[in-house]
């Protein structure tokens, strides 16, 4: 990347709720941030993924 990403997820009780969308962003997107360098992800609201799928 040629400049730094962040990207904020608010309201993530609501993707909660849809059970693809909650697994896809836990399981697959989240880990992947850890290894990819200059992006950064916030999540927020009143429930958040488990820390296990949080980088």
């Amino acid at each position: 990347m040629r400049r730094p990403v962040l990207v904020l997820i608010d309201a993530f009780e609501d993707a909660a709720g849809n059970r693809p969308v909650a697994d896809w962003l836990s399981q697959q997107s989240l880990p992947e941030v850890e290894t990819a360098p200059g992006l950064a992800v916030i999540v927020a609201g009143q429930r958040v993924p488990p820390d296990a799928a949080a980088p």
